[in-house]
């Protein structure tokens, strides 16, 4: 018999129920009886009594700051220490009380998290969360209210992976989430999901169930003639991986056939209008995921591109792409 929370039980050994709110460890459970007091009870001195308990009350972990203890609600996602390799969420939910927010960092995958979460305030990074987050767990990061968020949010999650026994081996993650505080009250962005029982914001940090890029073979004469030639090899067309972003290079000499006589503003005009007609198209055929190559240069047109999407689409999401990909020269669209 597994007692997990929610689970309405009873005492074996003394009379009385209550309602599990919390799992302390893999022996103890914390039991809030009719009373409304919680108390910690053996696991075996527990039985089940039927129903679920419909809210959500969370086990608490005590942080040390410099002036005082905090209590930070953590909760296991499900009974299982090893779960199947799914996804990192980082989550902004709706309080029920208030019109204030919480931001969650959920860790539904077989690996322990070392996580750095900073905001940008003033053109600086500032910490927002640091810490260790086990497999299965999701954990209360911080709570906002509607005076604290600025017109815009920036969040720089990097995050190590790792486990105590024998691993494969992943890349840090070094993500940008980026969005305006007023898709925050904006009922139409609000999900459904497998770890709240309301809808909420999730931004996916990474994704075991996301399709695999294609991995590129060389041939080695291929190589060896492209060593030897003198860099007029024809390019090869860019494979699109069925199921993964489409890719969209905006750089001028894939747009048009000449631009020796076009200045700088032309130019520009010419790789913004592609952009727009491309998003407009996805948009109406409900692509999830464009990346648009821009290049790095003088980031003009980075700029532009991204003001573009401030200003006229708000209900799309972006951020920077792979760095090992595409350095800082791409921008991912999440429709």
């Amino acid at each position: 018999m597994k007692i997990k929370v929610g689970d309405k039980v009873k005492f074996l050994n003394d009379t009385g129920s209550g309602e599990v709110v919390g799992i302390i460890d893999k022996n103890k459970a914390l039991v809030q009886i009719e009373d409304g007091f919680e108390v910690p009870v053996l696991l075996k001195d527990l039985v089940l009594s039927g129903g679920n308990y419909s809210g959500e009350k969370e086990p608490a972990v005590v942080y040390q700051t410099a002036n005082r203890e905090i209590e930070i609600p953590q909760v296991l996602i499900n009974e299982q220490t090893q779960v199947d390799d799914e996804e990192i969420i980082f989550a902004f939910m709706p309080e029920e009380t208030s019109s204030g927010f919480s931001t969650y960092l959920i860790n539904s995958s077989s690996y322990f998290l070392k996580y750095v979460i900073s905001s940008e305030k003033e053109g600086e990074q500032v910490i927002y969360h640091q810490g260790e987050l086990e497999p299965g767990i999701k954990i209360l990061l911080r709570n906002y209210q509607p005076s604290q968020l600025s017109d815009e949010e920036n969040f720089s999650i990097q995050i190590i992976l790792y486990n105590h026994g024998p691993f494969r081996h992943l890349a840090p993650i070094d993500m940008l989430v980026k969005f305006q505080a007023a898709e925050m009250y904006d009922a139409g962005r609000r999900i459904e999901n497998d770890y709240f029982h309301e809808k909420g914001i999730l931004f996916t940090i990474h994704d075991w169930k996301a399709p695999k890029e294609e991995k590129m073979l060389i041939d080695p004469e291929e190589l060896k003639k492209a060593m030897l030639s003198k860099g007029d090899v024809k390019k090869k067309e860019k494979v699109v991986v069925e199921g993964g972003p489409e890719e969209v290079d905006l750089h001028i000499e894939n747009l048009v056939d000449d631009h020796s006589n076009m200045d700088n503003a032309q130019i520009l005009d010419i790789q913004l209008s592609r952009f727009r007609t491309t998003l407009e198209t996805a948009i109406i055929h409900k692509n999830r995921r464009i990346v648009f190559i821009h290049g790095v240069g003088n980031g003009k047109l980075k700029y532009e591109l991204r003001k573009i999407l401030d200003t006229e689409y708000k209900k799309v999401r972006y951020q920077d792409t792979s760095f090992k990909e595409y350095g800082y020269g791409a921008t991912m669209v999440i429709i």
